[in-house]
């Protein structure tokens, strides 16, 4: 009952509340005022009585006190008069000093009644049944005499209280509906304003216009709170511009992200999904919103195990954020699997926890992309095949699981004759024979087989779990396909072959760079053997020590490069008759020799043929080229008429090569037309366009150039007319013996005719005797070189001055 009266109170409206406070404070003023009243009455009426009584005793107290002395009859009739003519006067007794009745008066139709003395109640007046009964001592010069007893009517003062009682009960009601007019004004006054208030709130509730403003004349608290109302509106109206205008932004950019983004509350129930995620889903976000979650999207991983439910309690229940970088799962959408990344972190309002937003990506083009980049990383674009860090990656594991009962075979195939193509018909053409070859092979291969191009025109295959026979007969078909095999370009027809290299890997302890080098030296050997043939790598352990020490060259020939420990040598070349005064000044080849860690020095045949096996060769080019020419610079002009240095195949080879060479012709300004450059038959054969190209580039800036140790192979004279070179350095192999074998008289010889008729002048090498260069002279051949003409000395930096070492300046890179 008492919360159904409070429920009742909260719901009145405050001018209601105002109107009965005020009303009941108003009646219990008037209740107060009332009870004030009649109290007061009553006090008047005593007042007025005990006034009454003293006016009494004044009026006869010397004639009451003569009748006291003298109680003769004429004294006595006095005091009844005077007590007569007091119209209110009932009953009167007169009392000695000593209590005794001297004589008492009784108004004429009053009935008598009996007043007992007490002397006790002498001052005190009994107000009973409309009439009033005092007690006074009589003292006349304060002595007393006796006492008076006065009984009279109070009719008068019991009129004036009534009178004064009716005017009570008229005044009240009037003052009552005077206090209730005053409540209904003030409550309006007061309650007029929080009406208002209330009024434009819920205006403000209904329409949302936050434009309306309060005005009012208050200059007092009223008026502070129409004025904080006003402030309140339109701070309300700026956060609610504020909150749109971000909102607004917000869906912006939430439309634009085209990763899915949805946001579920504590329970995992969907409260917003963005439109990425509406379309990504295809779904209404009706149909989302208040779904779970987890009934909404089936993640899995890649082993099929379902993660949704981890990944939710990851968020919503250990507020532990989850990172999309961890893996790629897929969303199982209508049946097909989508890859995708989630990424999710918990809301967090308070310190308090109110739900989780989740992201997905969908990771279609990505997983493509880096599928597709991790078949590129593993396959040659070229052919399709796998490429050498995948076949070594192969080969690793292959090697773990060797065992002597079911041993492996790889094969290394290297083409022949490919660089013919390549020169002929140009590149397009090789990578034309490199994919039908590749298709050729891989189709004579078994489906457990491992086919891989290692670069250019080198293959290898990896025959698991094969015996040699088996490996043989599949090497035999390899090589009779190619062999069969007749590529077509251009109205050119080409016959091709293949030397195979084959290694059984039997034992646990041989290693992939075993295996490799092993392939190598027997390919190489089926090419020594006369090419396009099978050779069974059957080799020593000295052979792989050999092998081995030959790769160990490369880190010594780069720490060589790095604390400069290469020397410079010169070898003059002798004109067997001299034409001018130049062919009288020096001609030289420029020789280089490299100091081990213990300071011998080492001969270029020990370390130079593992340089330009392993590419090591244009670093020691660029060194060789560089420090001489720096050593040149301070030679005088006429010091010398030529300066031949020899240029290895990868040198050739490097496009950025001539831009070095430009470059240090520059900055120690030695005469171009002074330098030669020397490449080997070998190298120009194998890359005659490349070649070709480097030869005439550096004869525009005025360099020469010689084609060194030609003869080695009679297939040079095809090639010969299309290299522009001015010298030709006829091999050693010839020359060493020429006095004795008339074989090599009569090669010597052929080459030095071709040579002249060509406009080129020759060069013999190895010149060891004075009656091998007597015979060079007869025969017409223009140089001589060989220790019969001079023996290698150190290249001075002025000649004939003593060799200054390199003193620190590092080499342009």
């Amino acid at each position: 009952m008492k919360l159904r009266i409070e429920e009742c109170c909260r719901r009145l409206p405050v001018r209601t509340r105002l109107v009965i406070v005020m009303t009941g404070m108003g009646l219990l003023v008037l209740l107060l005022a009332g009870v004030a009243f009649w109290q007061s009455s009553q006090a008047v009426v005593e007042q007025l009585t005990r006034d009454r009584m003293e006016t009494i005793e004044r009026a006869i107290r010397k004639d009451l006190v003569a009748a006291l002395l003298d109680d003769r009859v004429e004294n006595i009739a006095r005091i009844n008069r005077l007590l007569g003519s007091f119209e209110d006067v009932e009953q009167a007794r007169v009392y000695d000093a000593e209590g005794r009745v001297r004589f008492g008066y009784v108004r004429e139709g009053v009935s008598a009644s009996t007043v007992q003395f007490d002397p006790a109640r002498v001052g005190e007046i009994d107000i009973e049944r409309g009439s009033a009964i005092g007690w006074r001592r009589l003292t006349y010069r304060e002595r007393p005499f006796g006492y008076l007893v006065i009984r009279f009517s109070l009719a008068r003062q019991l009129a004036y209280l009534e009178r004064f009682r009716w005017l009570l009960f008229l005044l009240l009601p009037a003052l009552f509906l005077i206090s209730l007019l005053v409540a209904v004004r003030l409550q309006r006054a007061f309650s007029a304003p929080i009406e208002e208030l209330a009024g434009t709130f819920r205006r403000v509730q209904d329409e949302g216009d936050y434009s309306i403003r309060l005005s009012t004349r208050e200059r007092n608290e009223i008026g502070t709170l129409y004025e904080g109302f006003n402030a309140m509106l339109g701070m309300m109206s700026e956060t609610r511009d504020a909150l749109a205008e971000t909102g607004s932004r917000l869906q912006a950019i939430l439309a634009s992200i085209r990763d899915s983004i949805l946001v579920t509350d504590c329970e995992g129930r969907i409260r917003y999904a963005n439109p990425a995620a509406l379309e990504f889903l295809d779904r209404d976000l009706s149909e989302l919103t208040d779904r779970q979650v987890k009934d909404v999207l089936h993640l899995r991983t890649g082993e099929g195990e379902d993660v949704t439910g981890r990944l939710l309690s990851e968020v919503l229940e250990h507020q532990r954020p989850v990172s999309g970088s961890e893996e790629i799962l897929f969303l199982e959408l209508d049946g097909r699997q989508c890859p995708v990344s989630l990424s999710a972190a918990p809301v967090v309002q308070e310190d308090r926890p109110t739900g989780a937003v989740l992201v997905l990506r969908d990771m279609h083009e990505c997983w493509s992309l880096a599928r597709e980049l991790s078949w590129q990383a593993r396959h040659d674009s070229l052919t399709g095949l796998i490429n050498r860090a995948e076949f070594e990656r192969q080969l690793d594991l292959a090697l773990e699981n060797v065992r002597p009962s079911s041993p492996h075979v790889l094969l290394y195939l290297d083409l022949d004759q490919f660089k013919v193509v390549n020169d002929t018909c140009g590149h397009l053409a090789g990578d034309d024979l490199l994919r039908q070859l590749a298709s050729i092979l891989d189709k004579k291969l078994r489906d457990e087989d491992l086919f891989a191009r290692l670069g250019g025109d080198e293959f290898a295959v990896l025959l698991q779990s094969c015996d040699l026979r088996t490996a043989w007969d599949i090497a035999e078909r390899l090589r009779s396909a190619v062999s069969k095999f007749r590529f077509v370009w251009d109205r050119h027809t080409f016959d091709l072959a293949v030397s195979i290299g084959m290694v059984v890997i039997d034992s646990p302890e041989m290693t992939r760079r075993d295996v490799l080098a092993a392939a190598d030296m027997a390919c190489y050997a089926a090419k020594d053997s006369g090419r396009n043939r099978i050779h069974l790598y059957q080799g020593s352990q000295a052979d792989s020590q050999r092998h081995y020490g030959e790769v160990q060259w490369v880190s010594r020939i780069v720490q060589a490069l790095e604390k400069d420990r290469f020397e410079l040598f010169m070898q003059r070349i002798a004109r067997t008759v001299a034409a001018d005064e130049r062919d009288d000044a020096l001609h030289f080849e420029v020789l280089v020799r490299m100091r081990d860690e213990s300071g011998n020095l080492i001969p270029p045949g020990s370390f130079l043929p593992a340089a330009e096996r392993f590419g090591s060769a244009p670093g020691i080019d660029r060194w060789v080229l560089w420090h001489v020419l720096e050593r040149l610079a301070s030679w005088p002009q006429d010091g010398f008429a030529m300066c031949a240095i020899n240029l290895s195949g990868h040198t050739v080879a490097d496009p950025a090569f001539l831009e070095y060479v430009k470059e240090a012709i520059g900055t120690f300004g030695v005469p171009a037309d002074r330098l030669c450059f020397e490449i080997t038959e070998t190298v120009a054969v194998s890359d005659l366009a490349r070649a070709r190209e480097f030869i005439e580039a550096c004869r525009d800036m005025g360099c020469r150039f010689a084609l060194d140790d030609f003869g080695s192979g009679m297939s040079s004279f095809g090639y010969l007319k299309n290299l522009p070179v001015d010298f030709l350095k006829i091999d050693g192999m010839f020359v060493r013996d020429l006095v004795n074998d008339r074989i090599d008289e009569a090669m010597v010889r052929s080459i030095n005719e071709i040579g002249h008729v060509m406009g080129m002048q020759t060069i013999a090498e190895f010149v060891e005797t004075p009656m091998t260069r007597e015979r060079l002279v007869r025969m017409g051949v223009d140089w001589v070189q060989g220790h019969a003409i001079h023996v290698p000395e150190p290249l001075p930096s002025r000649p004939g001055g003593r060799v200054i070492l390199w003193p620190g300046r590092r080499p342009i890179p």
